[in-house]
């Protein structure tokens, strides 16, 4: 008995810190998604896949990009506020904001991804609005052409 209470407190605190919520009306508004793979310009070199998703912020409220899930990987997010990343962004209603991820991928890696419509959508954007953490399901990612590195 004296283990059921001291293990069953944890469990309830851990189960918490796992929740999360996928806003179906979230705190900004996504206005393009596009990956692009990209090849190093040495033979024998390895490659990446670049994502960008352009946002407006639509809230005043506390709102911290994270990460992209990305066909079951979690991603960093650089948030890049104007033309140029210069770390740290403070983040205001109506900014404009690309959020930037990297998938570093062999030269015998997988295409860019791209959903089919189905119910199961392959990408997320993690944020957290307000220190609660939230996603929003990313549809549709648009495939640009690759680019080499030459």
């Amino acid at each position: 008995m004296k283990f059921i209470k001291k293990v069953f407190p944890a469990v309830i605190v851990s189960l918490g810190m796992l929740s999360f919520t996928i806003q179906s009306c979230p705190a900004f508004k996504l206005l393009s998604a596009e990956s692009q793979r990209v090849t190093a310009g040495i033979p024998g070199g390895s490659g990446s896949i670049e994502y960008t998703f352009k946002v407006v912020v639509k809230t005043s409220d506390k709102i911290h990009f994270d990460s992209v899930w990305i066909n079951n990987k979690a991603l960093p997010i650089k948030v890049v506020k104007g033309k140029v990343f210069t770390g740290e962004v403070q983040i205001t209603q109506n900014d404009t904001l690309r959020l930037r991820a990297s998938e570093l991928i062999p030269m015998t890696g997988v295409r860019n991804v791209k959903s089919n419509g189905s119910q199961d959508p392959l990408s997320y954007i993690g944020y957290t609005k307000n220190d609660r953490k939230l996603f929003y399901v990313v549809k549709d990612i648009r495939i640009m052409p690759d680019q080499n590195m030459q």
